[in-house]
């Protein structure tokens, strides 16, 4: 297998490790936080109700599909890659430039602490959006420098 570029490579590693810690939370547990209710005050705003099981697969999958996106355009060889249509190989490194930009973006400007609650939007300015923002730029990066010829 070829080694994909350094920033398709750092990127998908961390989707993969933030899709691991969505599977961690649909599993029932707290972590990285102490206990339950710290773990639904940092998490989920003010208004939100607790994810269900398919909330959490939707995150996981999508997670998982870009970080195949990544390595793909990479240029690692990822199995199935090659038989998806063009336009979608094409489309979805910048799909995930995309989604994790709006996140990061829409998280610094919408999110405030009368409405959405203290702790999630302390750890949303600190943590959370700047992630999503890190990450869009590795994930900019490597579809703005493809190396799998879509």
């Amino acid at each position: 297998m070829t080694a994909p570029a350094p920033a398709a490579a750092t990127t998908a590693a961390a989707l993969v490790a933030t899709a691991g810690v969505h599977l961690a939370w649909a599993a029932g547990s707290p972590w990285p936080f102490a206990d339950h209710d710290t773990w639904r005050r940092s998490i989920l705003d003010a208004k939100m109700a607790e994810p269900r099981p398919a909330d959490y697969a939707a995150v996981v999958a999508a997670l998982l599909a870009g970080s195949g996106a990544m390595l793909a355009a990479g240029g690692a060889a990822v199995p199935g890659w090659r038989r998806l249509p063009r336009p979608l190989r094409t489309a979805a490194p910048w799909g995930v430039v995309g989604a994790l930009a709006l996140r990061g973006g829409l998280g610094l400007l919408l999110v405030d602490p009368a409405r959405h609650g203290e702790d999630f939007t302390r750890l949303n300015r600190r943590v959370y959006s700047p992630l999503c923002l890190a990450l869009a730029a590795g994930a900019g990066w490597t579809a703005a420098r493809r190396r799998d010829q879509a």
